[in-house]
């Protein structure tokens, strides 16, 4: 048995060397090419290569669909390749950009960290500085706070040195008074 595009061939014989017309008959099924039915007659060399011709015809034909499908499927696949090509070089272009976008915002990072490390220098140092200041205040301060006491404990010392020479001076010259008062007096 062999088979063929749209049916069943069947060779009814005896093979015998050189193989006649007469010797076998063609049973062809269910053929939708249109192709004549033979059942049991026999069959022309002619007949069979009008067949095969046919079926030629039928396998190149069906060939050619096969590849005009895999041609458009490969058509498709190379538009799908191109469009995913650009989709990449775009994905590229924009990469590279925020890359460069990257690079100067890490300048511009490592230049503000720069600057923030310099101004908390500077800051400690201006408050070391305010510690030394406060410290040497608090010592002027104290040393000011003793000059005013000794300052204050000098006016007092004075004010009643001054009041007992008042004192004193009053009393010489209440004295020196009564004692002209006693002189005129007399």
């Amino acid at each position: 048995m062999t088979s063929g595009v749209g049916g069943e061939i069947v060779v009814i014989g005896q093979k015998r060397g050189n193989m006649t017309t007469e010797d076998c008959a063609i049973e062809l099924k269910g053929q939708p090419s249109g192709l004549r039915q033979l059942f049991n007659s026999p069959v022309t060399v002619e007949d069979l290569y009008t067949e095969i011709a046919l079926l030629k015809q039928q396998l190149m034909e069906a060939q050619l669909l096969v590849f005009q499908s895999g041609q458009a499927t490969a058509v498709a696949s190379d538009v799908k390749a191109e469009e995913v090509r650009m989709q990449n070089r775009e994905l590229q272009k924009t990469v590279k950009e925020l890359r460069e976008e990257n690079a100067i915002l890490l300048e511009i990072r490592q230049a503000l960290e720069q600057t923030i490390e310099e101004v908390q220098a500077q800051n400690r140092y201006n408050v070391t500085c305010l510690l030394d200041d406060i410290e040497n205040l608090k010592i002027q301060l104290s040393k000011q706070h003793l000059r005013c006491n000794d300052a204050e404990e000098q006016r007092d010392a004075q004010k009643q040195l001054f009041l007992k020479l008042f004192m004193l001076a009053k009393h010489d010259m209440e004295q020196s008074n009564t004692q002209n008062n006693t002189q005129h007096a007399k």
